[in-house]
C-alpha cells in the first residue's frame, strides 16, 4: 500500500521535474535519460524518504546525483559531448532574442556543476535558498556563494559575447 502512495506522489512529481532536467542536462533526450535514472532510484529506495519535507527536492537531490554520475561515466567512455544544445522546436518570436536565449542556455552549461545546479534551483526552479541547500545537501551560504559566482560568470560571459 506505501508502494502505491509513493508511486502515485512520484507520478504527481514529474512534470516539475522534468523542466527542471531539460533547464539542467540541456537537452530533452539527456533530461529523459536524466528522470528516467531518477525515477529508477527512487523506486528502489522509496523507503529511504522519510515522508517529511518535498518529495521534489528530494527527487532533485537524486537527479542532481545520478546526472553526474552520468556525465562522469559519459566522459569515460568519450560519448556525446554535453556542450551541444538543441534547438528548441516551434520557438516563436524574432531571431536575435532566440539567439541571445541560446547563449544564455550555452554559458548555463558551461557553469561548474555546483554553480549551475544553484542557479536552475533558485532562478529556475524558483527555490529558496534554504530549499536549495536542503535538496543539495550543502550550507545556506553556500548555495548564495555558489549562485553569486554564476551570476558573475553569467553576466561577464553574457557582456564578452555581446561586445
Amino acid at each position: 500500500m506505501a508502494t502505491d502512495r509513493f508511486r502515485s506522489e512520484l507520478l504527481r512529481a514529474l512534470p516539475r521535474l522534468r523542466g527542471f532536467a531539460l533547464s539542467y542536462c540541456g537537452t530533452p533526450a539527456d533530461a529523459d535519460d536524466a528522470i528516467q535514472l531518477t525515477c529508477e532510484r527512487a523506486l528502489s529506495r522509496w523507503a529511504q524518504w522519510s515522508g517529511q519535507g518535498s518529495l521534489d527536492r528530494w527527487l532533485i537531490k537524486i537527479l542532481v546525483n545520478a546526472w553526474r554520475d552520468e556525465c562522469r561515466a559519459r566522459r569515460v567512455r568519450a560519448g556525446p559531448d554535453l556542450d551541444s544544445i538543441e534547438e528548441p522546436a516551434g520557438s516563436g518570436g524574432d531571431a536575435a532574442e532566440a539567439l541571445f536565449l541560446d547563449q544564455v542556455r550555452a554559458e548555463i552549461l558551461r557553469l561548474p556543476d555546483n554553480q549551475r545546479e544553484v542557479l536552475l534551483l533558485v532562478a529556475g526552479e524558483g527555490l529558496s535558498y534554504k530549499e536549495a541547500a536542503e535538496s543539495l545537501g550543502i550550507p545556506v551560504g553556500t548555495v548564495m556563494s555558489r549562485l553569486a559566482r554564476a551570476r558573475q560568470a553569467l553576466i561577464g560571459a553574457l557582456r564578452v559575447n555581446d561586445a
